[in-house]
Formats: C-alpha cells, sequence, structure tokens
C-alpha cells in the first residue's frame, strides 16, 4: 500500500462527481484503499453541518470531502475592508481547501469552521491561474 501512515489517518475520503476526473481524485484513487473512496453527488454528512460535538469534531479530521471550488481561491485577508475598522495584515489569502488535520487548542478557526469533515478543492489549476495573473498585474509585489 503506498504511504500506509497517510491511508491510515483517514476514514473516508468522498469525492464529489464533479471531481471525477481531477488530477487530485486521481492521485487519491491511487493512494486509497477502494474502501476508503465514495464518490457523491452531493456534499455528505448534511445532518451533522453546524455545531460539532466533540466527538463529531474529532472525526472530522478523520473525513475528507473532494470538490471543485466555485470562486476566487485568492482574496485579500477578510480582515481587510473599506470600513477599516480592524487593523488588517493587508495579506492575500490562498483557499485551498477548509480545516485542517490538526488539532491545536489555539486555533481560532476551529470556532467558525465547523464542517464535519476537511475539504480539499479538486481544480488547484484555476488557483494557481488566479495567482500567476495577480503576479503578472502586480509585478513588484511578492506573490
Amino acid at each position: 500500500m503506498l504511504f500506509p501512515e497517510l491511508t491510515s489517518q483517514f476514514e473516508k475520503v468522498y469525492i464529489d462527481e464533479l471531481s471525477r476526473g481531477s488530477d487530485l481524485a486521481t492521485r487519491l484513487l491511487d493512494i486509497f484503499p477502494s474502501d476508503k473512496i465514495e464518490f457523491v453527488t452531493q456534499a455528505p454528512l448534511k445532518e451533522e453541518a453546524g455545531s460539532l460535538t466533540a466527538e463529531q469534531f474529532d472525526r472530522s479530521k478523520r473525513l475528507l470531502y473532494v470538490k471543485p471550488f466555485n470562486g476566487y481561491f485568492f482574496k485579500r485577508c477578510p480582515g481587510s475592508s473599506q470600513k477599516k475598522v480592524l487593523n488588517c495584515c493587508n495579506y492575500h489569502v490562498l483557499n485551498l481547501g477548509q480545516q485542517c488535520n490538526m488539532n491545536c487548542s489555539y486555533c481560532y478557526l476551529q470556532s467558525y469552521l465547523n464542517t464535519p469533515y476537511m475539504v480539499m478543492y479538486s481544480n488547484i489549476d484555476a488557483a494557481l491561474g488566479e495567482i500567476d495573473e495577480m503576479a503578472k498585474l502586480h509585478p513588484d509585489s511578492p506573490f
């Protein structure tokens, strides 16, 4: 088995049908045993969305949902706004997924990213295209 330390960490990998032919889905199909892969036509575990129990939150670190992302991957930090209410970092954020497999007690993301699984986006080529476009528009910035 390839990457046993990786495959043993996950109970299930849900792959959206829209991501079936993506490079990411192909790699996951090569790495994970077939009994851990499930193709879906909608987000799994909808009944668990919202506030998670401690057990559900712990399990969310062992479930992966692969789907395409609709929107912009590369954006200004959500703290930046025209109202200047927050003292912002002025960074840009590259969104390639949601959640992570770590359980850091100090992580502020745990308080509002409460999905019952981790998410990886299958259309990463679009994200790379956005970065490339931004770098061309702002050649003096460190993108």
